[in-house]
Order: C-alpha cells, then structure tokens, then sequence
C-alpha cells in the first residue's frame, strides 16, 4: 500500500503512468504501465494503457509553507523539481514496504520540456529550536509563493496533482514544501 488512511479524494481516480509498486521480495523491473490509484481500498490497480495526449498545460503550484530541494537542485530547474517530488514519492512507497518503479530517464526527458518560472516565489528565514541539541538554534530557510510550470504533459500534471499530497522537497517532516495548485 502506497496511500495512508485519509488521502484526499481529490487522489481517487488518477491515473500515473510512471509509478507502479510491487511486494518486497520480488526483483524490480521498470515499466511505464499506467496505473489507478484506489485510496478508499488502499490499492494501486493496474490498467491498459490509454495516450497521454499531446496536449501541454501550464500549473501554478503555490507554496503554503516554504520549500527547499536537496543539495545544489534548484526550483528554477524543471528536472530538479519533477525528480525531487518522483524521489519523495520512491521514498514514501519504500516506507510502505512496495517498490516505486520510476523510469527515471523518461520522467528527466518529460521535465526537460517543461519551463518554469520562478519570479513569484519570495525567500523566507526562520528559527527552530532543537531539543535533540539541548534547545541549540537551528537556521531554516526555504521560498514561498508561486512557482509557475509550463508545458506539463498530462503525466507530469498527475504526479504534481499527487504530489500535493506529500509535499515537495527536503524538511518535509518539518511540513515544508507543501503546496496547492490553483485553477
């Protein structure tokens, strides 16, 4: 199982066509099988493939809590922003004990046609304590905003739309990166 009790309706539905799960103990394979995914059952359903469509679409993600990506990734960098939320995905439907089985170099070809525009987004700053460290200070930052993407496949737009769920980016545990896209 991939999705916790209480997911989002608005998951119900959606189709994925780059993330299929799989029990440990079996060897991955990548596949690019779309998928159905059934909150209320707490089921990943495979079904026949159906064309994405050349249609493209422009999503407008805003930021409730600021957002930062791991390492040197910027969210100016399309690749950097559709891998980042691929791998916190990866990493949820690990801890779920199932596989995600990404093809990473279509989804890094899909992200490279996209643009994205970043000008609305503002930098912000705060502290935390950490009591782990005796109540030691510790410096967070991140941006808040919009963040305009442009030329979304239909198989990006459903990974965002199911990213929206799990947040975006590194600190999520602190609730950083979460967002909502607007109409």
């Amino acid at each position: 199982t991939i999705l916790p009790d209480g997911a989002p309706a608005r998951a119900a539905g959606r189709q994925s066509f780059l993330v299929s799960a799989q029990p440990q103990g079996r060897r991955p394979r990548v596949t690019a099988t779309p998928l159905r995914l059934v909150p209320a059952e707490r089921q990943i359903v495979v079904e026949e493939a159906v064309s994405s469509g050349t249609g493209l679409d422009t999503l407008v993600l805003r930021f409730l809590s600021p957002v930062v990506l791991r390492g040197k990734a910027t969210l100016s960098n399309p690749r950097d922003v559709i891998l980042s939320l691929a791998r916190r995905m990866s990493g949820l439907a690990r801890w779920q004990d199932a596989y995600s089985l990404i093809d990473w170099n279509c989804l890094a070809d899909m992200a490279d046609q996209c643009l994205i525009d970043t000008s609305s987004l503002v930098p912000c700053r705060w502290t935390r304590s950490s009591s782990a460290q005796n109540g030691k200070a510790v410096y967070m930052s991140g941006w808040t905003g919009d963040l305009v993407i442009f030329g979304i496949t239909q198989p990006l737009q459903q990974l965002i739309e199911l990213g929206a769920t799990c947040n975006l980016g590194a600190r999520t545990a602190f609730g950083q990166g979460r967002y909502i896209i607007l109409d």
